[in-house]
């Protein structure tokens, strides 16, 4: 269980750090600037993943909205 739990602090340290570069880089690019999309693919698979992790959490496993058992 322990070795479970290191893996998730691992993983949300990761994503965490992930996040704050991504954040950064954005913060110093001009409104309108293509290089915004890269960044933004990066945040909300950041996103997308705390969401997976969060289901599994809870015990449930969706699929475009469809809860499985």
């Amino acid at each position: 269980v322990q070795i479970k739990a290191l893996n998730v602090n691992d993983d949300l340290r990761t994503r965490e750090s992930a996040r704050r570069k991504a954040l950064w880089t954005l913060s110093h690019l001009i409104p309108g600037d293509p290089k915004a999309a890269a960044i933004l693919d990066v945040l909300d698979g950041i996103e997308d993943q705390e969401r997976v992790d969060l289901n599994r959490r809870r015990g449930n496993y969706s699929d475009e909205g469809v809860t499985l058992l």
